[in-house]
């Protein structure tokens, strides 16, 4: 079955660049591109695992900028092309309130 990538909406944890690298998981090699990627939680998962969603290497100067003063834990929708973020929206960035200095 292949992995449909659909917008999806998570709770935003971080944003990172990963380097290209290589494991063994299973018997089976695996090898990754380097990538800038968003850290989150999917709302719609049962699991409630963290998942990684690299971000589409043209679209990351403009994602990085939407995000800058986003606090971790905001509601954010995410947009795919491909398998790639093409495009956020903040929807909810409800712990800035909760950090700011008097």
């Amino acid at each position: 079955m292949k992995r449909r990538f659909h917008n999806c909406l998570i709770c935003l944890c971080d944003i990172r660049y990963r380097e290209a690298g290589n494991a063994e998981i299973d018997g089976k090699k695996i090898e990754w591109g380097a990538a800038h990627q968003l850290i989150g939680i999917p709302l719609e998962s049962l699991t409630g695992r963290v998942s990684k969603y690299s971000i589409l290497p043209e679209k990351y100067q403009e994602i990085s900028n939407k995000l800058e003063d986003v606090s971790w834990g905001a509601l954010v929708q995410l947009t795919f092309s491909n398998k790639f973020v093409s495009d956020v929206e903040i929807l909810s960035d409800w712990l800035t309130e909760f950090y700011k200095e008097d």
